[in-house]
């Protein structure tokens, strides 16, 4: 399966990648950007391996998620191809979750 990261995504992990840089360093910052994408290809072999967002079970899609370090990596997927739709901090209100999916 191909793997695709919403816009939505891609911008969450920017923003972590930035708090990173900032707070901590750029070899950090680089290391949990890395550990986040590298956990999401695993989905294209195996996209049903991650957890029902329960959540998130009120929408007419299915979303599931891996965890990596403090982050879910939430997807949903169609046909032959996965979507990335969001990386969440677990650390955050878990509301805030349903704000960060927008279908």
């Amino acid at each position: 399966m191909k793997i695709q990261w919403t816009e939505t995504a891609i911008n969450h992990l920017k923003s972590i990648y930035e708090y990173y840089k900032l707070e901590v360093s750029i070899s950090v910052a680089s290391s949990v950007r890395y550990r986040i994408i590298e956990h999401s290809k695993i989905l294209a072999h195996q996209p049903l391996i991650g957890t029902k967002e329960e959540l998130l079970l009120h929408l007419a899609k299915e979303y599931r998620y891996l965890v990596e370090g403090n982050y879910k990596i939430l997807y949903t997927f169609q046909e032959n191809k996965v979507i990335i739709a969001a990386i969440f901090d677990t650390r955050q209100e878990p509301k805030k979750l349903q704000e960060s999916i927008k279908s």
